[in-house]
């Protein structure tokens, strides 16, 4: 297991034919729609306010 690809055995899996992807960029949107929210709860005082309530 790695998170890279310089250690696969490229050989075999062609030999194979087995197909190699990657998830490249899966997580931008998401990671930026968290971003915003964490953002969004720190300038709001979000703890402060559900404290109070």
């Amino acid at each position: 297991m790695s998170a890279g690809m310089e250690i696969m055995p490229f050989k075999a899996i062609e030999e194979r034919g087995i197909m190699v992807t990657n998830a490249r960029g899966i997580h931008k949107i998401p990671m930026a729609e968290y971003t915003i929210g964490m953002l969004l709860q720190y300038e709001k005082k979000l703890k402060l306010l559900m404290k109070n309530e």
